[in-house]
């Protein structure tokens, strides 16, 4: 759930716009640290190099979890997108 502090006004959901699923072990003021579900890999293709996403590819289930940080952005840009 967050809170909007500017007019109370309160979301609850559990995927991103993306359509990530977020289990959050780390909540700040900025960020969100979660765990990356094995489901979800292929969601992150848009967003990591070639590189990058062929090693998240090579990952087992039974790996060592994943973690992912979500930044929020700031301000008036554009809410809900990553």
């Amino acid at each position: 759930m967050f809170y909007r502090k500017q007019d109370g006004s309160t979301f609850v959901f559990e995927k991103l716009a993306e359509n990530l699923s977020i289990t959050p072990l780390l909540f700040t003021e900025d960020y969100i640290v979660s765990k990356l579900n094995f489901d979800d890999y292929t969601c992150l293709r848009p967003f990591l190099s070639e590189q990058d996403y062929s090693k998240l590819l090579l990952r087992e289930e039974d790996d060592n979890p994943c973690l992912v940080k979500f930044y929020f952005r700031k301000g008036g840009e554009n809410p809900g997108r990553m």
